[in-house]
């Protein structure tokens, strides 16, 4: 398995709105950047209004909207390099449509992952909120993390990751125990399995963390197996009582992801 050791996160994409959430999404990336030495482009998405008169339709002129928007990036992009010294930040803006111009960007720009707001609250189906969150998480070619409102602004102590012991899910795990590493985040492996077939389940987890552990390098990882017919169920209360600061599934669980986001 080819899994490389080089720094894995160079750039991150932080697509903001100008919102409170979003901006709390920023903040979280340059927190993470601040310790990780990665490159924070801050991007921002015009979206031109449509003003109709009669049977006349026409865009507005953008050329104010992008000035007003150039102005509050450069104050927002101030304000961060004082509250982290030393931070590498850039700023641009463009005109379409978000979601399609955040995937367009995080594509052509070789960013190593996405950052933004969701308006997510409690519980695992609250996690991912609002159609243009959801669109780019499905179809983004790098890991996207989303930040509720409501999340705490320290780096995550304890994480969970929903697993079902594919070894694709291998890179995915190497590459949250690169994100995680300087601050030895503790890493939840959690499966959920039907409380009858337990046996099976134990030993598919025991060639599971030999996977781990050969191909992986990170010694802050724990393995849970829990019992029950609703994964979605079992794995929200396990984040609740174990207090998990992040939720991290593979995108190839794509029935998962489906039924988070719908």
């Amino acid at each position: 398995m080819n899994m490389s050791n080089s720094a894995p996160l160079r750039r991150i994409l932080v697509p903001i709105d100008f919102s409170v959430t979003s901006e709390r999404a920023l903040n979280y990336a340059a927190s993470l950047s601040s310790v990780l030495k990665s490159e924070v482009v801050i991007f921002h998405v015009i979206d031109v209004p449509i003003v109709s008169s009669g049977d006349m339709v026409f865009t507005v002129d953008y050329t104010e909207l992008q000035k007003d928007s150039t102005a509050q990036l450069e104050k927002i992009q101030t304000e961060l390099a004082s509250k982290y010294p030393g931070i590498n930040t850039s700023i641009e803006n463009v005109t379409g449509i978000a979601a399609q111009e955040i995937l367009k960007k995080s594509q052509e720009g070789g960013f190593d992952l996405v950052i933004m707001g969701s308006n997510g609250t409690t519980g695992v189906n609250e996690v991912i909120f609002g159609s243009v969150a959801k669109h780019v998480i499905a179809n983004c070619i790098c890991p996207v993390l989303t930040v509720p409102a409501n999340a705490p602004s320290h780096a995550p102590e304890k994480v969970a990751f929903a697993t079902n012991f594919d070894e694709h899910e291998l890179q995915s795990i190497f590459l949250l125990a690169e994100i995680l590493r300087p601050f030895n985040t503790e890493i939840n492996l959690i499966h959920v399995g039907e409380t009858g077939d337990m046996k099976q389940q134990d030993q598919m987890l025991n060639y599971f963390r030999g996977q781990i552990r050969t191909n992986i390098n990170y010694e802050n990882i724990r393995y849970h197996l829990v019992g029950g017919d609703d994964i979605e169920d079992a794995i929200e209360k396990f984040i609740i009582a174990n207090k998990m600061d992040w939720l991290a599934i593979a995108k190839r669980k794509r029935n998962f992801f489906d039924k988070l986001t719908t």
